[in-house]
């Protein structure tokens, strides 16, 4: 019952937390910065930014989460959030649009590392934790398979700006329903600020994991903005279609992390992450022969039929000590972040260039190396076992 009364709390903090899930930001920002000047390599180079600023904020909450308390820092990042959004709404120019995307990223470092600590807390030593981070995954998400084509339909109907200033309203709500959450520390070193987690999180498979989390989200991260701008920008399709073509990705993305995650718990962690990165090998070569809807959207499913989010924390939490989940988290987090930072880049000056087909190229050979990695992972749990 005490377990139950737990996962009561997070179910309610992801539902919290989904509220801007709402409004999908991807499909308005890239062509926001467009029109407000900037390029398809400038708009690579300010997601990339983005990222810089999210490894920072990771950081301090898996290291500060102890000594300032998990709920502090979910309402200091829902607070930080509404700004971010109301800075991007209120912007003239590309800076101000930086400075709002980076301020988001602060938010979600704050509250991200926080979120699956908790959750890890309470799932890591059942036999369906994968699953279980899955249905947690999908109350956070729910609102996701609505948002590309609600965001859509009020930029087209409102302009693109006044999106931004929707999502500030959901943050503040979502600030209020979080002031009921009751998110407690669980381990001894509450109050303290502990480098002693270190020593939880040091070995090779936890190594091998942070490598193959730099490669697939340099794939992820290039792929949400670029697609975006290719649909909008290149084949001069309008928010709305483009919205459509989101979401049904979002939608079979709602279900996938419930079966993928009984999935992983079924033949393991690692075999369902190699899963995810070749069936995204798939999805990304298509786009390369892909100009009408349909068959982007065909892609978009397959893309989001896997998802890596259960498999992943539910190996991070089996890989790792418990007094060091928070830190764990944000560590995986920074690697996830560092390829967010390689990918929009390096694939948007690839793209202004050669073209988008070279970028899909190249998101494609990041997919492959992800899978490799995990071949070498795999072969490094042999006889590995948590202290």
């Amino acid at each position: 019952m005490k377990s139950m009364g737990k996962f009561k709390d997070i179910a309610l903090l992801s539902l919290s937390l989904s509220l801007t899930t709402l409004i999908s930001m991807n499909v308005v920002l890239p062509s926001h910065i467009a029109d407000l000047g900037g390029d398809i390599a400038l708009i690579g180079l300010v997601y990339s930014l983005r990222s810089v600023v999210r490894s920072i904020a990771r950081l301090l909450s898996g290291l500060g989460s102890n000594f300032f308390g998990k709920k502090y820092l979910i309402l200091v990042g829902l607070l930080v959030r509404a700004l971010a959004f109301f800075t991007i709404f209120s912007a003239t120019n590309i800076l101000m649009v930086a400075i709002g995307m980076t301020i988001i990223a602060c938010s979600e470092g704050l509250i991200e590392p926080v979120f699956l600590s908790s959750a890890a807390d309470i799932f890591a030593d059942t036999s369906m934790a994968a699953t279980a981070f899955g249905i947690a995954f999908t109350i956070r998400r729910s609102p996701t398979v609505i948002a590309p084509t609600l965001t859509g339909y009020i930029a087209d109907q409102m302009g693109a700006q006044n999106v931004f200033l929707i999502a500030t309203l959901f943050a503040v709500i979502g600030f209020i329903i979080s002031l009921k959450i009751e998110i407690k520390n669980v381990n001894a070193n509450t109050g303290k600020i502990s480098f002693r987690q270190v020593g939880g999180i040091v070995n090779k498979p936890f190594l091998m994991l942070l490598v193959a989390s730099i490669f697939l989200f340099t794939a992820v991260s290039s792929m949400s903005p670029i697609l975006s701008y290719w649909v909008v920008d290149e084949l001069n399709y309008s928010y709305t279609i483009l919205g459509m073509i989101l979401t049904t990705g979002a939608f079979i993305g709602i279900f996938s992390r419930v079966y993928i995650g009984y999935l992983s718990d079924r033949i393991g962690h690692v075999n369902t992450l190699m899963l995810v990165g070749l069936v995204r090998l798939v999805s990304t070569l298509l786009l390369i022969f892909a100009r009408d809807p349909v068959s982007i959207a065909f892609t978009r499913f397959l893309w989001s039929a896997v998802m890596a989010a259960p498999p992943r924390n539910a190996l991070i939490a089996s890989l790792c000590k418990r007094d060091s989940y928070a830190l764990a988290y944000s560590i995986v987090g920074i690697a996830i972040d560092i390829g967010r930072i390689l990918g929009p880049g390096i694939v948007g000056y690839i793209i202004s260039l050669y073209g988008f087909n070279w970028g899909f190229i190249t998101i494609s050979m990041s997919l492959t190396a992800f899978i490799l990695t995990l071949l070498i992972l795999r072969r490094s749990l042999i006889g590995y076992v948590k202290d």
